[in-house]
């Protein structure tokens, strides 16, 4: 079945402006498609929301904290109520950037927060969305990654500089595995899963000495992932569209 139809699309990490997640809220309204984008402050999440109200197309700003299963299970019982179904869930939820931390120095409680939001969230989203996934005609998950999740990336993976990023990585190494395993259930029920290195940056303090992706060139193999037809790859860690190693 093609994807030529009106998507049901629900956004984590879209609380700022100049973030990955409200410019993926942005070009998949473009794209003629029902956005949820969401934020942990709902007064945020509405303001946000109406900035990209649209002529013709819906879009919907919610709360919710992707680490508390309650929080979690009300916006799911929400998308139920109102639309029966979810066609695409984008984790883009990130934090815990411990930048130049080695394991030595780190902040146990830092890690937390990192394996709490990058992982763990993540994962909980997945759980509670999964029934009005398989609602879906071609559904599809696209948990964003990072290159510091990698061994390969040549900059920030973790062969290259083992002490960048520590907990944040290993957040997101975790998070390519879970990848791989969903994949693997999923793919009976036609839903694809993949991760998504969008790149380093300029939201990131600090990432202009480092070379950066502007937010709309990193969206870009984020929105391949999320509308990929159903013959596509699943189960891959992707950048630029091309499937790299980790």
């Amino acid at each position: 079945m093609s994807l030529d139809y009106q998507r049901i699309v629900l956004i984590t990490g879209t609380g700022q402006q100049k973030g990955i997640g409200f410019g993926l809220a942005k070009a998949l309204l473009a794209q003629e498609h029902t956005v949820i984008l969401t934020a942990r402050n709902e007064s945020i999440a509405h303001k946000l929301a109406s900035q990209l109200a649209p002529d013709k197309n819906p879009i919907f700003g919610k709360s919710v904290d992707t680490t508390n299963q309650t929080s979690v299970d009300r916006l799911a019982d929400w998308v139920r109520e109102h639309f029966g179904r979810l066609d695409i869930l984008i984790n883009a939820v990130g934090s815990g950037f411990d930048y130049g931390i080695s394991p030595l120095h780190t902040d146990f409680a830092l890690t937390q927060i990192a394996l709490e939001t990058n992982l763990f969230g993540t994962w909980r989203m997945i759980k509670a969305f999964y029934p009005l996934l398989r609602q879906s005609p071609s559904a599809r998950i696209v948990n964003v990654s990072s290159g510091a999740g990698s061994f390969s990336d040549a900059r920030f993976g973790l062969s290259a500089n083992p002490v960048l990023m520590t907990s944040y990585g290993l957040s997101k190494l975790a998070l390519n595995g879970l990848t791989v395993q969903l994949a693997r259930e999923l793919k009976p029920d036609g839903i694809l899963v993949n991760a998504v290195n969008p790149g380093f940056m300029t939201t990131i303090s600090g990432a202009e000495a480092a070379g950066t992706h502007t937010v709309s060139a990193s969206i870009e193999g984020v929105m391949w992932a999320a509308t990929l037809p159903d013959d596509g790859p699943t189960g891959g860690f992707f950048e630029d569209c091309q499937l790299i190693n980790w």
